[in-house]
């Protein structure tokens, strides 16, 4: 048996079974050496070879076969160079790896974010991706960007109406730096500068919340029968899950802590799930009808079960129901975000109702009462 420091040397690979790589199909092909190329369960492609010519040990991370292989082309070229960190690449560079890498964002928010990037080196620097540095982007950039656009002054404590405009432009472009990812691009020989996602933002102006009727929306809920769009708007009420986090969601991402029943948001890559952030999360579950219906089904199952094509379902089903109810034209750009947004105003009262509690808790022992009853009633002038 192969021992586990052992690295292959023949055109077969010893951890999938010995299949043949075959000309292209399994390797990667650089100055004249066919280098093993295989997939790790649960942590991407890889290349590895201890050619004494060429020896290299690296994981990509990717899961998708054309993009790892990419990103190994990429590292190898780095490699040849002499291992130097490509900080003098270009940003065209990077974009190329950003788009290669498994867990950035969903397909049309990252090229989004790549628009809004190319944006931002024109306006500020008069310059492509191609002729931009990596070690160029730094809070100076995203401050010269705003001010261009802000004719020439920068003011901090302004709240223009353009100002929304631009701070969700450099949000976008600034994403594509995100700590999240650095490591990735380290891997792949970038080194993104520390302060790259170091902004000062502009002040906004708040809109007010458009009416909605949320007894009414209830109502019509509870009339739904069990199935998909029954699921997919509870999950967005009452866990405050994203569309994505909604269309990945199984069922074992149900789970118990502290006293409270929740989703789990996590990367999980054998799912084929990556969260937004990067960061895990628990979600409190507010409604005991849905943890019900999830704990009766099998976990593995998606929590919304459909046939067929789930991301088209997913881009119209919940939206087109929901319209109906959100009749600004802002807001239905995105209606899963209006449930998401009442969510959060739940999760927010509730939490300041335990901070009163534990207030008025400690103000019952400060005054040597046994009931906070007393202390509320005869002592206090603001209502707990």
């Amino acid at each position: 048996m192969r021992s586990a420091r052992q690295l292959p040397t023949t055109d077969r690979d010893p951890a999938h079974g010995g299949g043949s790589w075959g000309p292209g199909a399994n390797s990667v092909l650089f100055e004249g050496l066919r280098i093993p190329f295989f997939l790790e369960p649960g942590k991407g492609w890889r290349i590895r070879s201890r050619s004494v010519r060429f020896p290299v040990d690296y994981s990509t991370g990717i899961f998708d076969r054309a993009k790892a292989k990419r990103a190994a082309l990429e590292f190898l070229e780095a490699k040849r160079a002499g291992g130097t960190r490509l900080t003098a690449r270009s940003l065209e560079d990077l974009v190329a790896c950003y788009l290669a890498l498994p867990r950035r964002t969903a397909e049309r928010t990252a090229l989004y974010n790549i628009t809004q990037l190319r944006a931002v080196c024109r306006v500020a620097l008069g310059r492509e991706l191609k002729s931009v540095r990596v070690h160029e982007v730094r809070p100076e950039l995203w401050q010269r960007y705003m001010a261009e656009r802000l004719g020439g002054r920068l003011d901090f404590s302004a709240r223009n109406a353009i100002n929304v405009t631009l701070n969700t432009a450099v949000r976008a472009a600034s994403s594509i730096f995100k700590h999240t990812l650095r490591a990735a691009y380290s891997r792949a020989g970038f080194e993104v500068p520390a302060d790259a996602t170091t902004i000062e933002w502009l002040q906004e102006l708040r809109r007010p919340r458009r009416d909605f009727d949320e007894s009414g929306w209830l109502r019509a809920w509870e009339a739904l029968p069990w199935g998909p769009l029954k699921m997919a708007l509870g999950l967005a009420r009452w866990a405050g899950l994203r569309r994505n986090e909604i269309q990945g969601c199984r069922v074992h991402w149900l789970e118990y802590h502290r006293g409270r029943w929740g989703i789990v948001v996590c990367d999980r890559p054998e799912e084929g799930f990556f969260c937004k952030t990067g960061e895990p999360r628990f979600s409190v579950l507010l409604s005991g009808p849905i943890i019900e219906r999830l704990q009766s089904m099998p976990p593995d199952d998606w929590a919304v079960d459909l046939p067929g094509a789930r991301s088209r379902w997913f881009a119209r089903g919940p939206q087109q129901w929901l319209r109906q109810w959100i009749g600004s034209r802002d807001v239905a750009m995105k209606p899963l975000h209006k449930l998401r947004a009442w969510y959060l105003d739940e999760v927010m009262a509730s939490a300041e109702r335990r901070l009163q509690e534990e207030a008025l808790a400690e103000a019952a022992t400060a005054a040597g009462h046994t009931s906070t009853r007393t202390t509320r009633q005869h002592y206090l002038k603001t209502e707990v």
